[in-house]
């Protein structure tokens, strides 16, 4: 099998195996670790093969060195990823803490599944919104003080 790419679309295709690579190191059991770095390794063997030069440089090691502007597009991912994935998360759990608090386990229990992600979505909509609005201007952490 053959598949060919025009540098624009390697570059891409290296930056995206690197990205889902930065994931899989942090969150994953050896030996699936092993086989995203072995096709990394795989894909990352053919860079020279591209006119890429001003933007990847191989090393001796079997990795690559991003240019600067290439390093600030792939943090900006990054980051932009992990800001998602934690307001997500966070308003996740918040909704669930609500819905716990409005209705009893078997109230909860009782709702059919369109109406409990109906439920939850609302809830998660509705910080979303006040996010959008407000950032963390009005995210107050209370400290119960009674032990």
């Amino acid at each position: 099998m053959n598949i060919f790419f025009s540098a624009d679309q390697f570059l891409t295709l290296v930056k995206s195996i690197y990205l889902g690579n930065e994931i899989v190191a942090r969150h994953s059991d050896e030996n699936m670790k092993s086989d995203y770095f072995n096709l990394e390794s795989y894909i990352f063997s053919h860079v020279n093969n591209f006119d890429l030069k001003e933007e990847i440089k191989v090393n001796g090691k079997g990795s690559i060195e991003f240019s600067k502007k290439q390093q600030n597009e792939i943090v900006g991912l990054m980051d932009n990823y992990i800001d998602s994935i934690f307001i997500t998360r966070l308003f996740t759990l918040l909704a669930q803490r609500d819905l716990r608090e409005k209705y009893t386990a078997e109230e909860l229990r009782a709702m059919s599944d369109k109406e409990g992600t109906a439920a939850m979505k609302q809830m998660v909509d509705k910080y979303f919104i006040e996010f959008n609005d407000n950032q963390f201007k009005n995210l107050r952490i209370v400290i119960d003080k009674e032990e």
